[in-house]
C-alpha cells in the first residue's frame, strides 16, 4: 500500500498493465486472501470495471480457480503480482501473441529472472486439469502452479526468454530507485506468522539446513534476527549460536527462545570474535547485503577445519543492479559459484524455484541454497 508516483504501488501496477495491454485484456480481476476482505475495495474508485475476489488465505491456485468458473477453456489468465510495478509488458504481449497460434497450459519467465519484471500466463483448460487433480496436488504448488505443470508431461509449458535489449543499466537503476522510494525494503524476519506455510522459502532454508547438521555439531546462525530460525536448528545440533548486529533483535531472541542449547550474541557478522569454532555455519540471505570477500573471510575464520557453510541468496541473471534497494548485488548461479569457490569447495547446490519448490539436481531458481566445505588452504 506504499505510494508510488502519487498512488499505491498496487494501483500503479494495475494502471500500467491496463494502459500497456488495452486490447488484450477482456476482464481484470484482483484476487486477494480472505483476511484482506474489503481492504482492496478502494481501487474501485479509479478502476470501476475491476472485479475483486477474496478467499482461500493459503491457496492462490484456489483463488484463480474461483475466477475462471465463467470462462471458456480457450481463455487465458495473465497472472501478475500486484507489487510487480515494472512487469515486462513486451514479454506479456509476446505470451498473448504465442497463444493466438498454439495452446499452452502455462508460459513463464526463466526461473532465475528478477521477479519484479515477471508474469505468468495460464490456460484455463490447464487450470481446470489441475482442479480435477486437486487431491494429489502438493500445497507448494497451490502457491506456484506453473511448477506442477512443468513437471508433468500432460501439460504443455513454455519458458519465454525476454528481450534483454531494454534491460539497460539505466533502466535497472530506475527500477531500483522506484523500489527504494516506494517499497521501503525491510529486513526479512523468519517468524512464519504472516506467510503461507507452503510457500515460505525462508523457513525452508532452515529445514534444508537440518539435513546437514549432526547431533553434536556446534552451529552458528549468522544474522539470526529474533532467533526464530535458530530455534528451528535447536534439536538437530549440539548447540546453536545466533549472532546479529541488531541488539534489540538479540534481546528479543534471548527472551523468546531461551534454551540451554541456544545462545544469542550481538556482533557484526563481518567482524565476529570466533576462530575455528563451528562445525556448521548457516548464512541465509546475507551475502547480497555485504562485501562478499570480507563476508566469506569472516565465515572461513569462524569455521573449524572441514566445516560446512550453508548459504542462501537470491539467484538473479541480472543481479549486478538488483531492484531490491538494500541489496548491494545479487548473483547468477555461475557468479555465486565463482565467489564461494575461492574459499570453499562446493558440494551441492539447490535452486529454489519459488516458495518451497525445488527439484533434485536442478540448481537454477530464484534463490540459491548452497552447501560448501571449508578448504584446507586458500
Amino acid at each position: 500500500m506504499n505510494l508510488m508516483e502519487g498512488r499505491t504501488v498496487l494501483a500503479n501496477t494495475l494502471g500500467r498493465v491496463l494502459s500497456g495491454l488495452p486490447f488484450c485484456i477482456s476482464g481484470t480481476y484482483l484476487i486477494a486472501p480472505e483476511f484482506d476482505r474489503g481492504g482492496m475495495d478502494f481501487l474501485l474508485k479509479d478502476f470501476p470495471d475491476l472485479k475483486i475476489s477474496y478467499g482461500y488465505d493459503s491457496s492462490p491456485l484456489l483463488r484463480m480457480l474461483a475466477i475462471i468458473r465463467e470462462m471458456n477453456d480457450e481463455d487465458y489468465v495473465l497472472r501478475i503480482n500486484g507489487i510487480n510495478f515494472c512487469v515486462d509488458l513486451l514479454a506479456a504481449g509476446q505470451m498473448l501473441e504465442l497463444v493466438d497460434s498454439q495452446y499452452y497450459d502455462c508460459i513463464k519467465f526463466p526461473d532465475d529472472f528478477p521477479a519484479l519484471f515477471t508474469c505468468d500466463l495460464y490456460g484455463v483448460r490447464g487450470l481446470r486439469k489441475m482442479q480435477d487433480e486437486l487431491s494429489n496436488v502438493d500445497p507448494i504448488y497451490h502457491v506456484h502452479p506453473k511448477y506442477y505443470m512443468s513437471i508433468h508431461e500432460r501439460y504443455s509449458c513454455l519458458v519465454l526468454k525476454p528481450n534483454l535489449t531494454s534491460y539497460t543499466d539505466n533502466y535497472l537503476q530506475s527500477a531500483r530507485k522506484k523500489y527504494s522510494d516506494s517499497m521501503h525494503a525491510k529486513r526479512i524476519e523468519v517468524d512464519g506468522r504472516n506467510a503461507i506455510v507452503a510457500g515460505d522459502s525462508i523457513v525452508l532454508h532452515y529445514e534444508l539446513a537440518r539435513n546437514y547438521i549432526a547431533g553434536k555439531d556446534i552451529v552458528l546462525d549468522m544474522a539470526c534476527g529474533d532467533g526464530f530460525g535458530s530455534n528451528i536448528l535447536v534439536g538437530s545440533a549440539g548447540k546453536v549460536v545466533g549472532v546479529d548486529l541488531d541488539s534489540a533483535a538479540i534481546e528479543q531472541a534471548k527472551r523468546t527462545f531461551f534454551s540451554d542449547d541456544a545462545e544469542f550474541i550481538q556482533c557484526d557478522v563481518l567482524n565476529m570474535p570466533y576462530e575455528n569454532e563451528f562445525d556448521v555455519i548457516a548464512a541465509f540471505e546475507i551475502i547480497e547485503h555485504v562485501p562478499p570477500v570480507a563476508f566469506l573471510r569472516s565465515v572461513f575464520r569462524a569455521l573449524k577445519a572441514g566445516g560446512l557453510l550453508l548459504l542462501s541468496t537470491p539467484q538473479n541473471s541480472l543481479g549486478h543492479i538488483p531492484t531490491t534497494s538494500d541489496h548491494i548485488r545479487e548473483y547468477s548461479l555461475s557468479e555465486i559459484e565463482t565467489v564461494v569457490d575461492s574459499y570453499f569447495e562446493i558440494e551441492k547446490i539447490i535452486g529454489i524455484k519459488q516458495g518451497c519448490v525445488y527439484f533434485d539436481g536442478d540448481p537454477v531458481g530464484s534463490n540459491t541454497f548452497l552447501v560448501a566445505r571449508k578448504r584446507t588452504f586458500v
